[in-house]
């Protein structure tokens, strides 16, 4: 388990049953599956995110069905005050995860700094730390799947502004604020679930 923190199947997996897996140089583990799969399976992953194991299939599935979403437009101009406002007027408010957690962030990375380096004290602070992280990048993606989801669904056609972002970063006062919005996440996920959907 210290030797990998991820590594790809090709063949040498396969289901035992629904909550047991079995790979080739391993043995029979136990998972718990989120959801059915569809199509065939291509590949499998098995990948460490901090404390946790996860296993990713590659599958080959038919063709999607169209959801035929409605047939109104929409243009949409993100911002950090505001997360998006819609042409409609509709506004869409700014979270800020990072923003919020940052006097724990702190706390946390003072406690690491005071450990002396090697000690299990340190390894035990440090992993503190990256959970926190880790807690504040799920937070972001569970609210930018929602929202991208809620809007392909509401318009057929959805219109974004052309920015370019790592331009923008090069303003310090504002990179911090940037990163934390995750503008280019939001655009890639509303590109391809509008064109899955049967929008554009």
């Amino acid at each position: 388990k210290n030797r990998y923190n991820s590594f790809t199947y090709y063949f040498g997996f396969k289901f035992i049953s629904q909550n047991n897996l079995k790979l080739s140089k391993i043995g029979e583990i136990s998972i718990k599956l989120h959801r059915a799969i569809q199509g065939k399976i291509k590949t499998l992953t098995i990948k460490k995110n901090v404390d946790k194991w996860f296993a990713y299939f590659s599958c080959e599935v038919p063709d999607i069905e169209v959801i035929n979403p409605s047939k109104e437009a929409v243009g949409i101009d993100v911002g950090l005050e505001n997360f998006a406002t819609l042409s409609n007027g509709e506004t869409i408010s700014n979270p800020h995860f990072l923003i919020k957690a940052e006097h724990r962030l702190k706390r946390l990375q003072r406690r690491l700094s005071r450990k002396v380096r090697g000690s299990a004290n340190r390894r035990k602070a440090r992993f503190r730390l990256v959970k926190q992280y880790l807690k504040i990048s799920n937070q972001r993606t569970d609210f930018l799947h929602k929202l991208s989801r809620s809007l392909v669904l509401r318009y057929s056609t959805i219109a974004v502004e052309d920015l370019n972002i790592n331009s923008m970063l090069k303003t310090h006062w504002l990179a911090k604020s940037i990163i934390d919005a995750s503008w280019g996440t939001f655009i890639n996920m509303l590109s391809y679930k509008a064109v899955t959907s049967g929008g554009q």
